[in-house]
């Protein structure tokens, strides 16, 4: 049986974020947008504050910046921005890696936070066939929701994706998990291997404790 690898998107295999980056570029030359930008940082803010989550925060910022595109229009937005990121946002190390994995026949998947609308195109070109996200939803009329289709793949629901795709036990021997962030400390310790990819303060303590492999993914 193969093994598989397992990538977390946002500043593991890339070096920044790449959520609201992308709600930036498909607003380009939109004033409106910056008039509006004030009410996701004070959502923000009450985030930070345990007023609202992390899911609620999403919606807000698709209702707000991408609810008002045709589907066809973000889609294209979406596929541009990965062209660009793949060109300019990537950890130096990330290709390299996942083609390690690819050589050495293991299954390859990002699982990630994200949106699929973002993390799909990137997936694809980085030859990436299994993705597990969080999901946008679409109205009938083509337009994105201000709900998302699920739960925010964040943190424990990650976890609950993958043991839902892959089932309870490993579908596949041995697992490799990367990630920068302490909100994926239960996908690292569930994995057969956890690699902590220039991690987080809080993640970098948990993988001492832990015996995670660290690296930097930057050189």
């Amino acid at each position: 049986m193969s093994g598989a690898a397992i990538f977390d998107l946002d500043r593991t295999l890339t070096r920044r974020g790449t959520w609201s980056r992308f709600i930036t570029f498909a607003n380009a030359g939109r004033p409106a947008f910056w008039l509006r930008t004030p009410i996701v940082a004070a959502q923000a803010i009450a985030y930070k504050m345990g007023l609202a989550t992390r899911t609620s925060v999403k919606e807000r910022s698709v209702a707000l910046f991408l609810a008002d595109w045709p589907r066809e229009r973000l889609e294209q937005a979406a596929e541009d921005f990965a062209e660009q990121e793949i060109r300019t946002g990537l950890r130096p190390k990330a290709r390299s890696v996942i083609e390690e994995h690819r050589a050495g026949g293991d299954v390859l998947a990002i699982v990630s936070a994200a949106a699929d609308l973002v993390v799909s195109p990137i997936a694809r070109r980085l030859g990436i066939h299994q993705v597990i996200c969080t999901r946008l939803r679409w109205e009938k009329d083509g337009r994105a929701s201000s709900r998302l289709d699920g739960s925010n793949c964040y943190g424990a629901e990650k976890l609950r994706r993958v043991r839902e795709t892959w089932g309870a036990a490993h579908a596949y021997k041995p697992v490799t998990a990367y990630s920068d962030h302490i909100s994926d400390l239960g996908l690292l310790l569930w994995a057969d291997r956890g690699v902590a990819v220039n991690p987080s303060r809080s993640l970098l303590l948990a993988a001492k404790r832990n015996g995670f492999e660290v690296v930097n993914w930057n050189h």
